[in-house]
C-alpha cells in the first residue's frame, strides 16, 4: 500500500478492494507524505513545480505516480490446491508444458501477472 498509495487512491477498482482500515491507512500515508514533501522540497520550488502528483502544472496527467509492474516476481502462498496456472505467455501449442501447481501453505516466488486473477479472487495471498 505504501509503495503505490497514490496509484491505489486514484484507481477505483483498487481503492474499492481495500478494507476500511486500509483506506484510512492509505489516506494517512498520502497526507503524511504530501506534508513532508511540501515542507522539505516543494515549497522551495517555483510554483509550477509544486505538485506531488505532476512534474509541472503543464503535465496532462499524474506523471509522478508510480504504477505496479505486473511482471515483477512476488512471494506468495496458496490457500488451497491449485492446478493449471500458466507461468508464461507464449504460443498456444507450448502453453500446456508451462502449467504450474500450487499446494496450500507452500511458499512460491512467481511472476505476479501469472497469478493476478488468483490473488484478486482470494485464492492466493501475497507475502
Amino acid at each position: 500500500i505504501e509503495k503505490y498509495m497514490f496509484h491505489i487512491r486514484k484507481t477505483n477498482e483498487l481503492w474499492n478492494r481495500l478494507s476500511k482500515d486500509e483506506k484510512e491507512f492509505t489516506n494517512a500515508c498520502i497526507e503524511d507524505l504530501k506534508q513532508h514533501l511540501e515542507e522539505s522540497v516543494l515549497s522551495k520550488l517555483p510554483e509550477n513545480y509544486q505538485s506531488v502528483l505532476k512534474q509541472s502544472v503543464t503535465s496532462g496527467e499524474d506523471d509522478m505516480v508510480p504504477e505496479p509492474q505486473l511482471d515483477t516476481f512476488v512471494l506468495c502462498r496458496s490457500k488451497e490446491y491449485l492446478t493449471g496456472i500458466q507461468l508464461e505467455d507464449g504460443p498456444v501449442d507450448d502453453r500446456q508444458s508451462k502449467l504450474f501447481e500450487m499446494e496450500p501453505g507452500v511458499l512460491h516466488f512467481i511472476c505476479y501477472k501469472s497469478i493476478k486473477a488468483l490473488v484478486e479472487s482470494g485464492k492466493i495471498d501475497l507475502l
